[in-house]
């Protein structure tokens, strides 16, 4: 079968969902082409800058071919290309998936001709985690709502099916549509969450040791991990603040904290102060963004991952069997299996932790139950699962 996968941004270096489907579909024997605009998104610019021109292009691996359109108009994430319904019809997919309705860059796909002709399934991963989301004011109403509630309606008229990422996105999908569109909205959605590679997120005991010896962790020690784009929101002053009190009720055990994703700013200094006037100051270490390759050694080097809002590095390090923990709360909380694959705490951090490590600690430091971890994550998350899940129903997988 043909896939059209349509994103206002694709950067295959960093490996958003739309990278990671592309993959999957194309491993399931579909012929895949992402049709995309020549520029980066705002939101990795500080990672790691792609440049891009028009033009198709094969995939690094040469399995899907990558088409990159020429913008009319681009403001911050938003961007309007030129000529991706014809790009479209050219490519004669039977199925459209839709990535990114809110930077404008699919919208005119969502119309009967095409409604007619292509089955559309459209990805929605808006959760009260994002900034725009976390709290609603007058500016979320008026950018979200008023200038870009429409296209959501569109979306939720055309499109054959809609994937929400996470139970907490469907209140925020009925917030910016008309409610005489809930009925369709019920009758198409599907939740399913994002995912992770298990041929790029995978654990084996040699990277493990390898990396613990270069950080100078024995492997005795206790290492706690969060990954993810460091800045005030994520709160990682509350969990260094936890890892630093486990240290001190745990005396006979050795904690260390890896922080990754230092972006090199007045936060990232802020927080390397914090650790250094702190007692646990030599077992706190903080690492910037880094490719698959180091990230997935820092999480094999890891036994249990802290991360407080939904990120994408949660469901990667699950590839690697990491024990996840996490707050209890519909952003996240549909990734575990209580006592199987991770912890979800309610109310503080700090109390979680402590309950967490008192019951579970010689489970969590036992290597050989990752694989175990791991069975369970890939038969929940691993993007092969998810990837046809998306579209069951809609059109046999061949």
């Amino acid at each position: 079968m043909k896939i059209a996968i349509v994103a206002g941004h694709f950067m295959p270096s960093i490996g958003y969902q739309e990278v990671y489907l592309a993959r999957a579909y194309s491993r399931l024997g579909h012929t895949v082409q992402v049709i995309t605009s020549c520029l980066a998104s705002p939101s990795a610019q500080n990672i790691k800058m792609d440049r891009f021109v028009p033009g198709e292009f094969p995939s690094f691996d040469n399995d899907y071919t990558i088409l990159r359109l020429p913008s009319l108009f681009a403001f911050r994430s938003n961007v309007l290309p030129i000529g991706l319904n014809r790009a479209i019809d050219v490519f004669r997919p039977d199925i459209i998936m839709v990535v990114g309705v809110g930077k404008l860059f699919p919208y005119r796909v969502f119309n009967k001709s095409f409604h007619n002709k292509y089955s559309i399934v459209t990805l929605l991963g808006n959760n009260t985690d994002m900034s725009t989301w976390g709290k609603v004011t007058w500016k979320t109403i008026i950018v979200q709502k008023w200038l870009k509630g429409w296209i959501y309606a569109l979306a939720v008229k055309w499109s054959s099916r809609i994937v929400l990422y996470t139970p907490s996105t469907l209140e925020i999908i009925e917030y910016l549509i008309p409610k005489q569109q809930y009925r369709k909205l019920h009758q198409k959605m599907k939740i399913s969450s994002l995912g992770f590679d298990p041929k790029v997120f995978y654990f084996d005991n040699s990277t493990r040791d390898d990396m613990r010896k270069s950080l100078g962790i024995s492997s005795d020690d206790l290492v706690f991990i969060t990954v993810t784009r460091l800045t005030p929101r994520k709160q990682i002053e509350v969990f260094i603040d936890a890892v630093v009190a486990a240290q001190e009720k745990f005396k006979d055990i050795s904690i260390y904290y890896l922080i990754i994703g230092g972006l090199n700013d007045s936060y990232e200094k802020s927080l390397k102060l914090k650790v250094k006037q702190s007692k646990c100051k030599a077992r706190v270490i903080i690492r910037p963004f880094s490719d698959h390759n180091l990230t997935r050694a820092y999480y094999c080097a890891a036994d249990i991952g802290l991360w407080f809002n939904a990120a994408i590095t949660i469901q990667e390090s699950m590839g690697t069997g990491l024990y996840v923990v996490l707050k209890n709360k519909l952003t996240v909380n549909h990734l575990i299996l209580p006592n199987k694959n991770g912890y979800l705490y309610e109310g503080s951090v700090l109390v979680g932790l402590m309950t967490l490590l008192e019951n579970r600690l010689e489970e969590i430091l036992d290597v050989s139950k990752r694989e175990k971890r791991i069975e369970i994550n890939s038969s929940l998350l691993s993007y092969e699962r998810i990837a046809e899940d998306m579209i069951s129903g809609l059109i046999k997988i061949s």
